[in-house]
């Protein structure tokens, strides 16, 4: 068995966001800015592809939160409102603000694919899109005035977007959909015929990531009952632990143990990316835990495919987000059917 590392989200772009400024604020040229991203860009791919790590991201560096691109320009229908924090974060998004039937202009990942088949073949990477319900949850709706509608419309302009990648013969697509943690048992039956028709066709590549909450079994089955074969739930100590010690990697071991020993037979056909490191937390976790859960997991029968962040890295310094990611990576290398 081959264990990959994988990184969720983005990555942390404080340079980017400087220049992005500077940009705005006719310091700089566009095409100065520009320079630096490709370069920033090339230099996280580069930096993942020398670790082993498959499929790679490129790190969102375009993206100032995860509804940015589609609130300027690319999402007709869609304009970027007032900031709100984002879960519980130390940082915040601008809510979109929905004030038309909204229509894709253009797919958001075309320039962000373009410039990272720079570094790396299309099989290698994996795209990035917000999930229907967490695209829902977090904007503030001035048109369809019906969550039925809303959600409907928004799941088939992103499932746009996912045939797009998917079309490019990417690796994998990322759907960061946290706000599904938390919906309804009757929210979840009315959004299942929406998410088999969101992912149908592309279940085998679609990865569905659940950061910053507890992994609700009911949510879990519910995806594989959707037909998704790959899903990214959020097992990093600050989030799965018990008791108070956030750092407390016995205990979130034996509750990662306990947890994947009651999975449904369903469930059971499901892969699993184990968000073990944390994107909340500069305690840079060693491989020999990373290694030991993928092992308390797989003694429960478990699908693993492999390890990640739990959740986008950019609420981390530069420097302690690249230490994660090179623990993932070692963990991963050093993992291979249970040989050290």
């Amino acid at each position: 068995m081959t264990l990959q590392a994988t990184v969720l989200g983005g990555s942390p772009h404080g340079v980017l966001m400087k220049y992005r400024q500077m940009m705005h604020e006719g310091k700089i040229s566009e095409e100065k800015y520009l320079a630096k991203l490709e370069a920033q860009t090339g230099k996280f791919i580069r930096f993942q592809l020398r670790l082993g790590v498959n499929p790679v991201s490129d790190g969102l560096l375009e993206w100032d939160d995860l509804f940015a691109p589609y609130c300027r320009g690319a999402l007709a229908g869609a304009e970027r409102g007032s900031l709100i924090r984002f879960f519980d974060n130390n940082v915040y998004y601008r809510r979109p603000v929905i004030t038309a039937k909204l229509r894709l202009n253009s797919p958001v990942s075309s320039s962000t694919l373009m410039r990272a088949l720079n570094y790396a073949a299309p099989g290698r990477f994996k795209g990035f899109i917000p999930g229907p319900e967490t695209f829902v949850r977090l904007s503030e709706d001035k048109y369809y005035q019906s969550a039925d509608a809303f959600v409907l419309d928004v799941a088939q302009v992103l499932r746009e977007d996912l045939s797009y990648l998917i079309g490019k013969g990417v690796g994998a697509v990322e759907v960061f959909d946290p706000s599904l943690s938390y919906a309804s048992s009757e929210r979840l039956t009315l959004l299942k015929p929406i998410y088999q028709d969101f992912i149908r066709g592309f279940e085998d590549k679609t990865w569905i990531a659940l950061p910053y909450f507890w992994p609700r079994r009911e949510v879990i089955d519910w995806l594989a009952d959707v037909g998704l074969t790959t899903v990214c739930p959020d097992f990093s100590p600050t989030t799965f632990h018990s008791g108070d010690n956030v750092n407390d990697f016995l205990g979130t071991l034996a509750a990662l143990k306990r947890w994947l020993s009651e999975l449904s037979p369903l469930t059971r056909q499901m892969g699993f990316i184990l968000g073990l490191t944390d994107s909340r937390n500069t305690l840079v976790e060693q491989a020999s835990y990373i290694r030991d859960a993928v092992d308390a997991a797989v003694e429960t029968g478990a699908k693993v495919r492999g390890v990640s962040n739990n959740g986008t890295l950019d609420l981390l310094p530069e420097s302690v987000a690249f230490k994660k990611i090179r623990v993932l990576a070692k963990a991963a290398k050093s993992w291979s059917g249970g040989e050290r």
